[in-house]
């Protein structure tokens, strides 16, 4: 973690810490939002993992613009941007420093506007994502994004607002208890109703919560030892792949109505270490509950597994 890295991502990023400049060049963005009853302290405004963990709500989700979640003062509701990607492009694009991304590749214009870190000599680019969105919630508890890894590195940087990191190390990965979630879908706040189960499932969250872990349902987490990262805007977090991360959104007040209790990042997925992302997830499904023969590419003593770039790779 770093401060004052506001040019981490080039200096036409770094413009957007300034929110009037922001909305006039991009302000009518589209972007896809959860939209949550901020007064359920049940939920978590993100995705909620419920009944002990063996389920995982998703938000209801709305499509909106940065200048309407900027707008936005209804304090019985939260909207929120989550892991908006600026391009879209597989494969992945090789970038080194000060390298800009493929204009083939741009989902929206603020693409033009991100470039390589100066400081990695060479990156294959997964994603570039917005988060944005006001978080002013009752006893001014945070939005929270429920523990989870992502199988590439992510660099991190905030822009408004403060985000607070649990991270636990990918050698904690039997104290967190990682799980098979079915997603559960929530409908709309201003509907009402109950949720709608899905058939699709998440495979890389935890029902473990760093700030008060149930150690009578999840006794191996006294193991388990996070470090908080707490950021401010110009703070910049890398996390390598695997590290799992349980994330607080905070708002802040602001004179400006726009900026009010505005919180907003930009990261950069990169890819990992592929011999360690096999290991990884051998060793993850084996404590979901797979038998070593379900797991492709296992022999007795090694792990062998394709790549996606085709190449044999051995553990």
């Amino acid at each position: 973690m770093f401060e004052n890295g506001w040019n981490v991502f080039g200096t036409e990023v770094a413009k957007w810490r300034n929110l009037t400049y922001l909305l006039q060049r991009h302000g009518d963005t589209q972007l896809g939002g959860s939209y949550c009853d901020a007064n359920n302290p049940k939920d978590l405004c993100g995705n909620t993992p419920i009944e002990d963990g063996q389920y995982l709500r998703l938000p209801h989700k709305r499509h909106t613009t940065m200048n309407a979640i900027a707008s936005h003062s209804d304090k019985d509701r939260i909207l929120f941007a989550e892991q908006n990607a600026l391009f879209d492009a597989e494969p992945f694009p090789l970038l080194t420093p000060g390298d800009k991304i493929p204009v083939a590749d741009r989902r929206m214009p603020m693409a033009a506007d991100w470039e390589a870190p100066s400081f990695i000599p060479e990156i294959a680019l997964q994603s570039v994502a917005i988060w944005m969105g006001k978080v002013n919630l009752p006893g001014k508890r945070p939005k929270v994004s429920s523990t989870h890894y992502d199988p590439v590195d992510n660099l991190f940087l905030q822009l408004h607002g403060r985000k607070k990191f649990w991270l636990y190390h990918a050698n904690f990965l039997a104290a967190i208890y990682p799980r098979y979630m079915r997603h559960k879908f929530a409908v709309d706040p201003d509907a009402g109703g109950g949720e709608q189960t899905g058939d699709s499932i998440q495979d890389n969250f935890s029902p473990l919560d760093p700030r008060k872990p149930d150690l009578d349902k999840f006794p191996r987490a006294v193991n388990a030892q996070p470090t908080m990262c707490s950021l401010k805007p110009g703070d910049v977090l890398f996390m390598p792949s695997f590290t799992w991360h349980n994330v607080e959104s905070y708002g802040e007040p602001d004179v400006d109505p726009k900026a009010d209790h505005l919180v907003m990042g930009l990261n950069t997925w990169m890819e990992g270490d592929e011999r360690y992302q096999l290991l990884f997830e051998a060793v993850m499904h084996l404590l979901q509950g797979a038998e070593m023969g379900m797991l492709p590419g296992i022999r007795d003593d090694t792990i062998l597994a394709e790549s996606e770039s085709g190449r044999r790779v051995e553990l």
